[in-house]
């Protein structure tokens, strides 16, 4: 499966200012107990990567009927 990055990149900053304001790449914001930081375009293909990677893993892993 081809992910546009351009594109996800674009809806990643679309649903991080929704819900947290404009920041800029970089800086950190709170969520719940947890501070997050928002990324950079130079960052985010490898956070995509590793999303995509464990999204598939746990399919897998449920549709095994693995508990």
């Amino acid at each position: 499966m081809s992910i546009d990055e351009d594109s996800a990149y674009a809806s990643y900053v679309a649903r991080f200012e929704a819900r947290f304001g404009s920041k800029k790449p970089g800086e950190f914001v709170k969520f719940g107990n947890t501070m997050i930081q928002r990324l950079s375009r130079d960052n985010f293909p490898h956070r995509l990567e590793q999303y995509l990677y464990w999204h598939k893993e746990c399919k897998r892993l449920l549709g095994s009927g693995s508990t």
